[in-house]
């Protein structure tokens, strides 16, 4: 944030796991907090790795104290409450392949995306498209960004997942109901509501007799839980004469057993299912792992 205000620090870094909170850091504390226990045992064990963390949080918070003014100038912005935010983080999938994000926003919309395999920046306001001219102009730049992305990044989520072995087990199957809703000149809305899974995800889809309706269907964000799992929903305006014909379709890495993904027809409902598979009936369905890490940075 530009000025301290709000009753929040000035600078916020906040680091997930595969959706979940597991650390933070802010201007007035100076160093990360745990915020799940495998990482109050990690900073235990290697001091060192956690002394190198709260360094480069700290060079990132004097970053984009700098930053901020710069990107406020460019906005014609001389003075008042703005924030910058960055956010950047990698993805591991069990056949190896990396994907990232490395993105910014100013006072909540997006300016600028990275794009690693084509080593361009996307820019969304004019401001961006002056960024992307400078930072595109040096390809020293985007080959540290992309560097970032796939090596350090990458190594500080193999780092983690050292200690957090238990959540790498941990499978959550969805309880999943559809009801309908009527709307105005007899239209019908179905309505697929997908609760308490984890991890964070997760593929749903709207069928009508079996034929995937991607572009009819609403799709809700997927938001975290109390208890640590996640809920998100999907809809679909209907003929409600054809009620039957459509399915709520949800596939998710909790259903190791199952040989086919969760079918839901309006009117009925899924309950959670039994407790995750032995380790010998894992090794014959694998769970399709796909671990990430993200840091968000505001200012």
């Amino acid at each position: 944030m530009s000025e301290p205000g709000l009753g929040r620090p000035q600078f916020l870094l906040t680091a997930h796991l595969d959706g979940q909170l597991f650390a933070s850091y802010d201007n007035e504390g100076k160093n990360w907090e745990p915020r799940e226990p495998w990482m109050e045992e990690m900073i235990q064990v290697d001091t060192e790795y956690l002394d190198w963390l709260n360094r480069n949080a700290r060079n990132t918070e004097h970053l984009l104290k700098w930053q901020i003014r710069t990107v406020m100038s460019r906005y014609n912005h001389s003075g008042g409450f703005h924030t910058l935010q960055w956010l950047f983080g990698c993805e591991l999938s069990q056949d190896g392949l990396k994907a990232g994000v490395n993105k910014f926003s100013y006072d909540g919309k997006e300016a600028l995306s990275f794009d690693k395999d084509t080593l361009t920046w996307t820019a969304y306001d004019p401001v961006g498209q002056e960024y992307k001219r400078e930072w595109e102009s040096k390809p020293g730049r985007t080959q540290r960004s992309k560097h970032y992305l796939e090596e350090k990044c990458i190594g500080m989520l193999r780092q983690f997942l050292k200690f957090d072995k238990k959540e790498l087990q941990r499978r959550v199957a969805p309880d999943v109901k559809v009801v309908h809703k009527k709307g105005r000149d007899g239209a019908e809305t179905l309505v697929c509501h997908i609760h308490g899974f984890y991890p964070k995800a997760i593929d749903a889809t709207w069928k009508k007799n079996g034929e995937v309706l991607e572009a009819e269907t609403v799709h809700g964000n997927v938001v975290p839980n109390s208890d640590g799992t996640f809920h998100t929903w999907l809809s679909i305006e209907i003929d409600p004469e054809e009620r039957d014909q459509y399915h709520c379709t949800v596939e998710h890495d909790s259903l190791l057993g199952d040989p086919d993904p969760v079918v839901e027809q309006p009117g009925h409902r899924r309950e959670r299912s039994p407790p995750a598979p032995s380790e010998e009936m894992r090794s014959i369905n694998p769970p399709r792992k796909r671990r990430h890490v993200l840091i968000q940075q505001e200012h």
